[in-house]
């Protein structure tokens, strides 16, 4: 799966519905589609906040969605949505309170393991120590003791064996790898030299671990990191990197302020030529879907702002093409909106 250090998320249900998590001024809200995207549900809060802060968000195979954010400084919160074949709720029970922070700048991560044990992963201080990961086999109900995995900012997703795997660093510092093997947390590697925030991680079905982090892409293969390369020389900010087990795509925001992306195959080699998917500019900080399969067409979502407020826009890209941008899926408003467009 994928993992973004983002404020707005999109994921696909087993029978093709779509779920997006975006921030509406000051409230954490959800919106769903069951028909690819062209109509969609009205705005749902899924909770309020102090400030716009990250967010995570993990769909597992009974298609709840489980989001963890931050409500204020040092208080994070879990909220689960269930899916009965129609619609999308919260589920009873639902927010809880999760493990508390002390740092504003909170990273936090959320999956669930092959065995259903929750994990979240949290940054608690700045400097080597700070991402810490807990688990929770009540559904997030009790928490057990935290491990630090790492430095400050930290990522994690779940890899190929169905485990979590969580990357860790300092700002554009090299940072750790960490692998949960059922048992314990074991250390698999140094990380090459990252901004650690933003950046994006996801895993393909090889086991392989691929990161962007800027105009920086780099893998590892189970045993070593690769060199590194550049994306493209157009690249500003906004990496995020989604998969379908096999291929990449990578989306970000060029110097246009426009969303563009790349794909790479086999080899992980990025096309020459980037694809330009907006129009109109003022865009922010592209988010891949979550879940793909060979086949699928590619979505993504970001932040596109107008004069007095901003809009959650749809489009599609199917492989490489860029299908132009959709209907509105709903706007928002405020000073601190923050708005996606979808593509699927």
């Amino acid at each position: 799966n994928t993992a973004t250090v983002l404020q707005r998320h999109l994921v696909r249900l087993t029978d093709g519905t779509l779920v997006a998590v975006f921030y509406d001024n000051l409230k954490l809200v959800y919106s769903y589609s069951k028909d690819g995207g062209m109509t969609w549900s009205a705005k749902a809060t899924i909770g309020t906040v102090t400030a716009l802060a990250d967010s995570s968000i993990f769909r597992d195979s009974s298609n709840n969605v489980y989001v963890a954010y931050l409500i204020d400084e040092g208080n994070l919160r879990l909220s689960k949505l269930v899916y009965d074949g129609n619609t999308v709720s919260i589920a009873s029970g639902f927010p809880k309170n999760l493990p508390q922070t002390t740092w504003t700048e909170t990273k936090i991560g959320i999956v669930k393991d092959k065995d259903g044990t929750l994990w979240i992963g949290y940054n608690t201080e700045q400097g080597a120590g700070g991402y810490n990961v807990q688990s929770s086999t009540t559904d997030g109900s009790t928490w057990g003791t935290g491990t630090g995995v790492g430095g400050s900012y930290g990522v994690m997703v779940l890899n190929n064996n169905g485990y979590p795997v969580t990357l860790a660093g300092g700002y554009w510092t090299g940072g750790s790898c960490y692998q949960w093997t059922g048992s314990a947390w074991v250390k698999a590697d140094n990380v090459p030299l990252f901004n650690a925030r933003e950046f994006c991680v996801t895993t393909t079905s090889n086991g392989y671990i691929h990161i962007v982090s800027g105009n920086f892409y780099a893998y590892y293969n189970g045993t070593a990191w690769s060199s590194g390369s550049g994306i493209d020389a157009n690249f500003t900010i906004g990496a995020s990197l989604v998969t379908d087990g096999t291929n990449l795509w990578c989306f970000w925001v060029g110097s246009d302020s426009d969303i563009y992306y790349k794909k790479a195959g086999a080899g992980y080699s990025w096309n020459a030529t980037a694809v330009k998917l907006s129009s109109g500019g003022n865009c922010t900080n592209p988010s891949g879907l979550i879940y793909n399969t060979p086949g699928d067409m590619i979505p993504a979502i970001w932040t596109q702002s107008g004069a007095n407020n901003s809009k959650v826009q749809f489009g599609l890209i199917a492989g490489y093409t860029a299908i132009p941008v959709l209907p509105v899926i709903s706007n928002v408003s405020g000073a601190n909106a923050t708005t996606s467009s979808v593509t699927i």
